[in-house]
């Protein structure tokens, strides 16, 4: 079966109405940080496995993903995380990744060690405003006197990506989510390195048993 992919504007109960026949499907949200590099080989290797389950994909951030998950709209959320959940979520750790700060790939100036915050003084910064470590940044920043320039706001991911590839301006994101060409990046000393991801469920709540199988089979996958 094909991986469909659905808008996250979609209803999502008129998602599983689509689904052709009696076939078995996993509503699986994915916070919109998380790039396609980071957890496409996983979902590749259970369409493998079940290739009669189909997959679908939601887009989804922080709170709206744990309402989501709530409401039993999605079965599971694969969600980056800052802070530990609330207690009535069930979470498997799955990875870690680095978080650094992103930049147009210039030969001649490229950045191989880590930088000072305050060497981020004046740059032109892209505002990601979905990224979970967004406010944390913007509190250092402003604990240690920095003036960031911020010259766009955005929730595309994409528009971001390509903008800091054209050199426009820098911002901070997970080094595994890039999917521009023409990008670098670098660790900045004082502000956050590195998120997890987890798979989440709500805790008490009986999974279906393809989902299970799901939970298990990502659970144990080496990233």
């Amino acid at each position: 079966s094909e991986m469909c992919i659905r808008d996250s504007q979609m209803a999502y109960g008129a998602a599983a109405e689509v689904i052709v026949g009696e076939m078995e499907h996993i509503e699986l949200g994915i916070m919109c940080t998380i790039g396609p590099r980071t957890i496409g080989s996983a979902l590749a290797a259970w369409q493998k496995y079940e290739p009669g389950v189909e997959l679908i994909l939601h887009d989804v951030w922080g709170e709206k993903a744990q309402e989501l998950l709530l409401s039993g709209a999605l079965d599971c959320v694969l969600l980056a995380r800052q802070e530990p959940l609330p207690a009535r979520f069930d979470s498997i750790p799955l990875m870690t990744e680095a978080f650094e700060l992103a930049y147009a790939s210039d030969a001649s100036n490229e950045k191989k060690e880590p930088v000072e915050i305050s060497d981020l003084n004046g740059f032109r910064y892209l505002d990601r405003l979905r990224c979970e470590f967004r406010e944390a940044i913007f509190g250092i920043a402003e604990k240690n006197d920095l003036e960031m320039d911020i010259v766009m706001r955005s929730e595309r991911e994409d528009w971001i990506q390509n903008l800091v590839a054209s050199g426009f301006g820098v911002t901070m994101l997970p080094r595994s989510s890039i999917v521009v060409e023409g990008i670098s990046t670098c660790t900045v000393k004082g502000l956050p390195t590195e998120r997890t991801i987890d798979l989440v469920t709500v805790r008490g709540r009986p999974l279906r048993n393809v989902v299970k199988h799901f939970v298990n089979f990502i659970g144990e996958y080496d990233f």
